[in-house]
């Protein structure tokens, strides 16, 4: 995989890091539920799962990022993973591009001023960010810590 330069609106990369979400909740969840019934409920069955909340919890979050029009337009830039020659991205890359992204966003809402409504999507920012950053990715190219 190769890193490069991806650029947006504040509100469009939110969106977009929202939509992103969603889909690795949606990608966990379908993980979990394919585990077998006798693995649900060991070490990866149950890491699957919490992932599969994870993710959900932090696109909740991130829908109550309504931007206001003062900081819609405002651009920013963030380093991110693209897919190798294989067109494959796997989930902690995607997860680290989404990272990269919504933590730009908190630092470009901090240079503006400061309103109860900014205030309060930095905080859900900064949930949602903490809750990918804690993603493990069970059986899917990780290994397990002795």
């Amino acid at each position: 995989m190769r890193k490069s330069w991806a650029a947006n609106t504040l509100k469009e990369a939110i969106e977009q890091a929202r939509y992103d979400v969603y889909d690795l909740a949606t990608e966990m969840e379908t993980a979990f539920e394919g585990t077998p019934e006798g693995l649900q409920r060991s070490w990866i069955g149950l890491a699957r799962e919490n992932d599969a909340v994870d993710l959900s919890t932090a696109h909740d979050f991130l829908a109550n990022c309504d931007v206001p029009a003062e900081a819609e337009g405002i651009q920013i830039q963030w380093l991110e993973m693209r897919p190798g020659k294989n067109g494959k991205i796997f989930r902690p890359a995607r997860r680290d591009n989404i990272v990269n992204c919504l933590a730009i966003c908190d630092l470009r809402l901090g240079e503006i001023d400061q309103t109860d409504r900014i205030a309060r999507i930095r905080e859900d920012l900064k949930v949602s960010i903490s809750l990918l950053k804690g993603l493990s990715f069970p059986g899917m190219g990780t290994k397990r810590a002795a």
